[in-house]
């Protein structure tokens, strides 16, 4: 079935952005308004950091103009552009949105060199007004060691534009031109694309899968050396970066912007690939359920037909989040049904509307959710997700300044799969019957194992290329993709579970070139989840206040304090035990539940 037009959804399945800007004229008079600013803080150029007095009227000054251009690029760059990328106008928002960051940047750039260049422990102590600013100073402080010349940095950024087009390159030959062939269904010669797959994927009929599989497969295969060379563009900037800003590694400049330590990488690694089989054992209850001699990649995400509905209207997944987060209590239940009955979500697929779902906020405006809503269970997981995110937005744009509402990408997946725990639980609490329960938590554990086992793989991976590249030996196409199949095949492979050749493909679906150790973050955010939601469900005295404390604190609170004000330590390899153990359980069950 085709997509509709954009006109064709009911509005009260489409976001409003009227708080934003009631049209485009408001917009683009707003980013004149913006410039005119942007002119005025320029004359500041090198008065910044005279004294402790001139350096708090710059703070304060500046942070009302961040929140606006922030606006800015939340609306023109995601709100209006990704719910219909076709349409014209949308267009010429994005780009003047676009424009305007690269206004700022020409124009303002002076102010983290002079920021990096005063004696801020000097100007704090002279000024107590700056002491809501201590953080954000004391981060100058820290990555002094790390910044170069006035002039190197200047050229460096310069650069930045060339040295990211990696990921453009990559979207552009996976998603822009991606052309996956065609399958032969009954006949009838079908174009797989990235929609339909997941359809023909989960077909009943084996062959169809298998085709559909290898289809798509083969086209990462015939253009690995195209894909695998934007990658290494990627690793080579990454370790570029690391090296010249006086780091030993990729890693330990990420664990530096982390605020973490080496230990917690190395705790999460040490617990992967799966120490106790138990993704080769979740994988056997599939192959059971499914009946099947073998299970084969392309089986995995074929569902068991089990006695259930799979069909869940948006309004019925809406209400079964709202009663699953009750347990957060009154405060939480509230402000999320103030979000949902905003017209907060933008819910159903439309043409020109972008296909994978995300949450973003904007500075004291409520968050948006953008959605293609299909009506299975996994939707109403991803929609959980997504809300986790919303709320924690919520709770830290009305807590923090400006500069601390953000926070950092693990603290975000935390909140977000907090909630996909609290949901698993609360549906096998409801459960009608036994093959629910082993719906819900064949459901909740393909996410668990994804976000733990597979992307922790991933993570070694990324971590092998890194240090393959800094002893500048970098890895060939096939040596990048031999490498995942190697991992793969060592860990997961049974007498009943087949890894197939194409494996080695699969990783290159999965790869994000723009935030190095993305995949350490989700399997470390899984983690710190399981414990947060384990400690909500189990009603755990005083802890619903640390987790609010957590959602509320932004970026005001460093990473590693943050998680152990809300008992979670990071770098103690208790807390991956734990995960596992959690696993255990819940496999454990399932194996209970088909005998």
């Amino acid at each position: 079935m085709n997509d509709k037009a954009r006109n064709e959804i009911d509005d009260k399945y489409k976001w409003d952005l009227t708080d934003f800007y009631k049209t485009d004229e408001e917009f683009y008079q707003d980013c004149e308004e913006v410039i005119k600013i942007i002119d005025e803080l320029a004359k500041y150029k090198g008065k910044v950091t005279q004294n402790g007095q001139s350096l708090y009227e710059f703070l304060t000054k500046t942070e009302e103009f961040y929140a606006r251009l922030n606006t800015i690029d939340v609306y023109g760059h995601w709100l209006r552009y990704t719910i219909d990328m076709t349409d014209n106008d949308a267009q010429k928002i994005k780009l003047k949105a676009d424009s305007m960051f690269k206004y700022y940047r020409d124009k303002l750039s002076f102010i983290e060199n002079e920021l990096y260049k005063a004696d801020l422990n000097k100007l704090q102590k002279g000024e107590p007004r700056l002491k809501p600013y201590k953080r954000f100073l004391d981060s100058f402080i820290k990555g002094k060691k790390h910044r170069l010349s006035d002039k190197e940095e200047n050229i460096i950024s310069k650069t930045q534009n060339i040295t990211n087009q990696a990921f453009s390159i990559y979207n552009n030959i996976t998603v822009a031109d991606a052309k996956f062939g065609t399958i032969d269904i009954n006949g009838e010669e079908i174009q797989l694309n990235r929609t339909n797959y997941q359809k023909f994927i989960k077909h009943e009929n084996r062959d169809i899968r298998k085709k559909a599989y290898q289809t798509k497969n083969q086209f990462y295969k015939d253009y690995k050396n195209s894909i695998c060379n934007t990658f290494q563009m990627s690793i080579n900037k990454v370790v570029f970066d690391s090296t010249i800003h006086k780091f030993n590694s990729p890693l330990e400049q990420f664990l530096f912007e982390q605020e973490l330590s080496t230990a917690a990488f190395d705790a999460l690694m040490s617990f992967i690939p799966d120490q106790n089989g138990l993704l080769k054992r979740f994988e056997e209850v599939k192959r059971k359920l499914l009946k099947l001699d073998k299970l084969h990649d392309y089986d995995l995400a074929l569902e068991p037909k089990l006695n259930i509905s799979n069909t869940i209207e948006y309004d019925k997944a809406i209400t079964i989040i709202q009663e699953a987060l009750k347990i957060f209590g009154d405060e939480y239940a509230n402000n999320l049904t103030k979000m949902l009955n905003n017209h907060l979500i933008d819910v159903y697929p439309n043409k020109g509307k972008r296909t994978n779902g995300y949450e973003i906020s904007s500075y004291k405006q409520m968050p948006r959710v953008l959605y293609n809503y299909h009506k299975s269970i996994s939707d109403v997981y991803n929609l959980a997700h997504e809300i986790g995110h919303a709320m924690h937005a919520y709770y830290t744009n009305n807590n923090q300044p400006y500069l601390y509402y953000e926070s950092n990408h693990l603290e975000a997946e935390t909140a977000s799969l907090t909630n996909e725990v609290v949901l698993t639980d609360y549906l096998i609490k409801q459960a009608k019957t036994k093959d629910e329960k082993i719906y819900y938590l064949i459901s909740h554990l393909d996410q668990v194992t994804l976000y733990f086992f597979i992307t922790g793989i991933c993570a070694k991976q990324e971590h092998q290329f890194y240090q393959r590249a800094l002893e500048n030996n970098p890895m060939t196409a096939d040596e990048m993709c031999q490498s995942y199949y190697d991992l793969f095949k060592a860990q997961y492979e049974s007498n009943n579970r087949v890894i197939e050749e194409d494996v080695k493909y699969t990783w290159m679906l999965r790869y994000q070139y723009h935030t190095p150790y993305y995949f350490a973050q989700y399997a470390l955010a899984m983690s710190a989840a399981l414990a947060a939601g384990h400690n909500i469900i189990n009603q755990k005295p005083g802890f619903k206040e640390k987790y609010f404390n957590f959602l509320a604190s932004g970026d005001s609170i460093p990473t590693r304090e943050l998680y152990k004000n809300l008992d979670i330590d990071l770098e103690n390899s208790k807390t991956y035990e734990d995960v596992l153990e959690y696993i255990e359980e819940k496999v454990s069950l399932l194996e209970e539940l088909i005998k």
